[in-house]
Protein backbone atom coordinates (compact mmCIF):
# COMPACT_ATOMS: atom_id res chain seq x y z
CA UNK A 1 0.00 0.00 0.00
CA UNK A 2 2.77 2.44 0.93
CA UNK A 3 4.64 1.66 -2.28
CA UNK A 4 1.49 2.24 -4.35
CA UNK A 5 0.85 5.58 -2.64
CA UNK A 6 4.43 6.64 -3.33
CA UNK A 7 4.08 5.70 -6.99
CA UNK A 8 0.85 7.69 -7.27
CA UNK A 9 2.55 10.72 -5.71
CA UNK A 10 5.51 10.44 -8.09
CA UNK A 11 3.21 10.00 -11.09
CA UNK A 12 1.21 13.04 -9.98
CA UNK A 13 4.15 15.43 -9.91
CA UNK A 14 5.34 14.14 -13.29
CA UNK A 15 1.89 14.80 -14.76
CA UNK A 16 1.89 18.29 -13.24
CA UNK A 17 5.34 18.97 -14.68
CA UNK A 18 4.26 17.77 -18.14
CA UNK A 19 1.15 19.97 -18.00
CA UNK A 20 3.11 23.07 -16.97
CA UNK A 21 5.78 22.47 -19.61
CA UNK A 22 3.30 21.96 -22.46
CA UNK A 23 1.26 24.95 -21.28
CA UNK A 24 4.36 27.20 -21.25
CA UNK A 25 5.31 26.01 -24.72
CA UNK A 26 1.77 26.69 -25.94
CA UNK A 27 1.79 30.22 -24.49
CA UNK A 28 5.13 30.96 -26.14
CA UNK A 29 3.83 29.68 -29.48
CA UNK A 30 0.64 31.76 -29.30
CA UNK A 31 2.62 34.84 -28.29
CA UNK A 32 5.05 34.36 -31.17
CA UNK A 33 2.15 34.01 -33.60
CA UNK A 34 0.46 37.17 -32.29
CA UNK A 35 3.69 39.18 -32.42
CA UNK A 36 5.67 37.59 -35.25
CA UNK A 37 9.23 38.51 -36.05
CA UNK A 38 9.72 39.87 -39.55
CA UNK A 39 11.94 37.37 -41.36
CA UNK A 40 13.26 37.52 -44.90
CA UNK A 41 11.59 34.22 -45.76
CA UNK A 42 8.18 35.84 -45.19
CA UNK A 43 8.93 38.57 -47.74
CA UNK A 44 10.33 36.03 -50.19
CA UNK A 45 7.27 33.77 -50.02
CA UNK A 46 4.90 36.74 -50.24
CA UNK A 47 6.22 37.35 -53.77
CA UNK A 48 4.56 34.07 -54.77
CA UNK A 49 1.22 34.99 -53.26
CA UNK A 50 1.76 33.28 -49.89
CA UNK A 51 0.30 35.20 -46.97
CA UNK A 52 2.86 36.49 -44.48
CA UNK A 53 0.48 35.75 -41.61
CA UNK A 54 -0.03 32.13 -42.64
CA UNK A 55 3.70 31.74 -43.18
CA UNK A 56 4.50 33.13 -39.73
CA UNK A 57 1.89 30.87 -38.06
CA UNK A 58 3.20 27.79 -39.86
CA UNK A 59 6.81 28.74 -39.08
CA UNK A 60 6.15 29.30 -35.36
CA UNK A 61 4.26 26.01 -35.00
CA UNK A 62 6.99 24.07 -36.79
CA UNK A 63 9.72 25.79 -34.78
CA UNK A 64 8.00 25.28 -31.44
CA UNK A 65 6.92 21.68 -31.77
CA UNK A 66 9.50 20.17 -34.08
CA UNK A 67 12.43 21.99 -32.51
CA UNK A 68 11.49 21.95 -28.82
CA UNK A 69 9.21 18.92 -28.50
CA UNK A 70 11.89 16.26 -29.20
CA UNK A 71 13.96 17.69 -26.34
CA UNK A 72 10.96 17.96 -24.03
CA UNK A 73 9.89 14.41 -24.90
CA UNK A 74 13.31 12.97 -24.11
CA UNK A 75 13.50 14.90 -20.82
CA UNK A 76 10.18 13.45 -19.68
CA UNK A 77 11.22 9.99 -20.86
CA UNK A 78 14.40 10.30 -18.78
CA UNK A 79 12.49 11.54 -15.73
CA UNK A 80 10.03 8.63 -15.95
CA UNK A 81 12.90 6.14 -16.31
CA UNK A 82 14.60 7.61 -13.22
CA UNK A 83 11.31 7.48 -11.33
CA UNK A 84 10.81 3.80 -12.20
CA UNK A 85 14.38 3.00 -11.16
CA UNK A 86 13.83 4.70 -7.81
CA UNK A 87 10.60 2.77 -7.23
CA UNK A 88 12.37 -0.50 -8.04
CA UNK A 89 15.25 0.31 -5.67
CA UNK A 90 12.86 1.14 -2.83
CA UNK A 91 10.87 -2.02 -3.53
CA UNK A 92 14.07 -4.07 -3.24
CA UNK A 93 14.89 -2.34 0.04
CA UNK A 94 11.46 -3.17 1.40
CA UNK A 95 11.83 -6.88 0.62
CA UNK A 96 11.93 -8.59 3.99
CA UNK A 97 11.49 -12.09 5.25
CA UNK A 98 8.69 -12.98 7.63
CA UNK A 99 10.93 -12.16 10.62
CA UNK A 100 11.83 -8.76 9.23
CA UNK A 101 15.42 -9.61 8.31
CA UNK A 102 16.86 -9.15 4.86
CA UNK A 103 17.53 -12.25 2.82
CA UNK A 104 21.13 -11.53 1.89
CA UNK A 105 21.40 -13.53 -1.31
CA UNK A 106 18.13 -12.25 -2.71
CA UNK A 107 18.88 -8.66 -1.73
CA UNK A 108 22.36 -8.59 -3.28
CA UNK A 109 21.20 -10.43 -6.41
CA UNK A 110 18.30 -8.02 -6.92
CA UNK A 111 20.40 -4.95 -6.20
CA UNK A 112 23.22 -6.09 -8.49
CA UNK A 113 20.71 -6.88 -11.24
CA UNK A 114 19.10 -3.43 -11.13
CA UNK A 115 22.55 -1.85 -10.99
CA UNK A 116 23.55 -3.72 -14.16
CA UNK A 117 20.35 -2.66 -15.91
CA UNK A 118 20.84 0.99 -14.91
CA UNK A 119 24.43 0.86 -16.13
CA UNK A 120 23.25 -0.37 -19.54
CA UNK A 121 20.58 2.34 -19.66
CA UNK A 122 23.19 4.95 -18.80
CA UNK A 123 25.42 3.73 -21.63
CA UNK A 124 22.56 4.03 -24.12
CA UNK A 125 21.19 7.44 -23.14
CA UNK A 126 24.31 9.05 -21.64
CA UNK A 127 25.26 10.79 -24.88
CA UNK A 128 21.75 12.17 -25.32
CA UNK A 129 21.83 13.46 -21.74
CA UNK A 130 25.12 15.21 -22.54
CA UNK A 131 23.64 16.76 -25.71
CA UNK A 132 20.50 17.93 -23.90
CA UNK A 133 22.48 19.49 -21.04
CA UNK A 134 24.97 21.15 -23.42
CA UNK A 135 22.22 22.49 -25.70
CA UNK A 136 20.01 23.68 -22.84
CA UNK A 137 22.95 25.32 -21.06
CA UNK A 138 24.05 27.15 -24.22
CA UNK A 139 20.52 28.28 -24.95
CA UNK A 140 20.00 29.47 -21.38
CA UNK A 141 23.24 31.47 -21.48
CA UNK A 142 22.00 33.30 -24.58
CA UNK A 143 18.53 33.70 -23.07
CA UNK A 144 19.93 35.11 -19.81
CA UNK A 145 21.95 37.56 -21.87
CA UNK A 146 18.86 38.71 -23.79
CA UNK A 147 16.70 38.94 -20.65
CA UNK A 148 19.37 41.06 -18.93
CA UNK A 149 19.46 43.45 -21.89
CA UNK A 150 15.95 43.31 -23.36
CA UNK A 151 16.79 46.02 -25.89
CA UNK A 152 18.36 43.38 -28.14
CA UNK A 153 15.06 41.76 -29.14
CA UNK A 154 12.21 43.84 -27.75
CA UNK A 155 9.37 41.91 -29.36
CA UNK A 156 10.79 38.49 -28.51
CA UNK A 157 11.70 39.10 -24.85
CA UNK A 158 8.52 37.45 -23.52
CA UNK A 159 8.93 34.40 -25.76
CA UNK A 160 12.58 34.01 -24.81
CA UNK A 161 11.76 34.38 -21.12
CA UNK A 162 9.05 31.71 -21.42
CA UNK A 163 11.36 29.28 -23.20
CA UNK A 164 14.10 30.07 -20.66
CA UNK A 165 11.75 29.29 -17.77
CA UNK A 166 10.64 26.05 -19.42
CA UNK A 167 14.17 24.92 -20.33
CA UNK A 168 15.57 25.74 -16.90
CA UNK A 169 12.75 23.92 -15.12
CA UNK A 170 13.07 20.81 -17.29
CA UNK A 171 16.85 20.73 -16.93
CA UNK A 172 16.62 20.96 -13.15
CA UNK A 173 13.87 18.31 -13.03
CA UNK A 174 15.92 15.94 -15.19
CA UNK A 175 19.14 16.30 -13.19
CA UNK A 176 17.36 16.16 -9.82
CA UNK A 177 15.56 12.95 -10.85
CA UNK A 178 18.89 11.40 -11.86
CA UNK A 179 20.63 12.48 -8.64
CA UNK A 180 17.84 11.02 -6.50
CA UNK A 181 18.54 7.57 -8.00
CA UNK A 182 21.92 7.49 -6.28
CA UNK A 183 20.54 9.01 -3.07
CA UNK A 184 17.78 6.40 -2.82
CA UNK A 185 20.17 3.54 -3.57
CA UNK A 186 22.60 4.69 -0.87
CA UNK A 187 19.73 5.13 1.58
CA UNK A 188 18.55 1.57 0.93
CA UNK A 189 22.10 0.27 1.39
CA UNK A 190 22.59 2.20 4.65
CA UNK A 191 19.33 0.93 6.11
CA UNK A 192 20.19 -2.62 5.07
CA UNK A 193 23.85 -2.71 6.11
CA UNK A 194 23.22 -3.03 9.84
CA UNK A 195 20.87 -5.98 9.43
CA UNK A 196 23.15 -7.63 6.87
CA UNK A 197 26.14 -7.41 9.19
CA UNK A 198 24.19 -8.85 12.12
CA UNK A 199 22.49 -11.72 10.33
CA UNK A 200 25.09 -12.69 7.72
CA UNK A 201 28.56 -12.76 9.26
CA UNK A 202 29.72 -15.81 7.30
CA UNK A 203 29.93 -14.65 3.70
CA UNK A 204 31.52 -16.29 0.72
CA UNK A 205 34.10 -14.36 -1.32
CA UNK A 206 31.64 -13.91 -4.18
CA UNK A 207 28.95 -12.59 -1.86
CA UNK A 208 31.42 -10.27 -0.15
CA UNK A 209 32.66 -8.83 -3.47
CA UNK A 210 29.08 -8.37 -4.66
CA UNK A 211 28.25 -6.61 -1.42
CA UNK A 212 31.26 -4.29 -1.72
CA UNK A 213 30.33 -3.46 -5.32
CA UNK A 214 26.73 -2.77 -4.31
CA UNK A 215 27.86 -0.33 -1.62
CA UNK A 216 29.01 2.09 -4.35
CA UNK A 217 25.38 2.81 -5.08
CA UNK A 218 23.60 3.23 -8.39
CA UNK A 219 24.66 6.33 -10.30
CA UNK A 220 23.57 7.91 -13.56
CA UNK A 221 26.13 9.97 -15.45
CA UNK A 222 26.52 12.57 -18.18
CA UNK A 223 27.95 10.41 -21.00
CA UNK A 224 30.16 8.54 -18.49
CA UNK A 225 32.01 11.81 -17.81
CA UNK A 226 30.63 13.01 -14.50
CA UNK A 227 28.04 11.48 -12.15
CA UNK A 228 24.82 13.42 -11.72
CA UNK A 229 24.70 14.51 -8.09
CA UNK A 230 23.47 17.56 -6.20
CA UNK A 231 26.94 19.08 -6.40
CA UNK A 232 26.78 18.78 -10.20
CA UNK A 233 23.42 20.56 -10.30
CA UNK A 234 24.55 23.49 -8.13
CA UNK A 235 27.83 23.71 -10.04
CA UNK A 236 26.00 23.77 -13.37
CA UNK A 237 23.68 26.57 -12.22
CA UNK A 238 26.62 28.56 -10.85
CA UNK A 239 28.56 28.23 -14.09
CA UNK A 240 25.55 29.36 -16.15
CA UNK A 241 24.99 32.52 -14.13
CA UNK A 242 28.70 33.29 -13.75
CA UNK A 243 29.60 33.01 -17.42
CA UNK A 244 26.47 34.84 -18.55
CA UNK A 245 27.21 37.76 -16.23
CA UNK A 246 30.87 37.78 -17.22
CA UNK A 247 30.14 37.74 -20.97
CA UNK A 248 27.53 40.47 -20.57
CA UNK A 249 29.89 42.69 -18.55
CA UNK A 250 32.58 42.34 -21.24
CA UNK A 251 30.26 42.91 -24.20
CA UNK A 252 30.26 46.25 -26.07
CA UNK A 253 26.49 46.54 -25.59
CA UNK A 254 26.76 46.68 -21.80
CA UNK A 255 29.64 49.15 -21.97
CA UNK A 256 27.55 51.49 -24.15
CA UNK A 257 24.70 51.37 -21.68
Amino acid sequence: MENNNRRRANDLWIKILITISIFCQLIVTVWSICIPEELEVYTYLSQYGVSKKLTSIFFEIITSYFDSMPIITFVFFYIIVCNNIRNTIKLIGESRSEKGTIMFERFIASFSAIKTVVDEIDKEVGFLVFVIIAFSSSFMCVSFYIVIDSEIWKTQTFSIFGILFNSFGLLIAMTVSASMVEEDSLEVLRSSTAVLNEKNRNLSITQYLSYIDAQNGITLTVWRIVPIRRSFIFGMIGVLFTYTTMIYSLSPISSKS
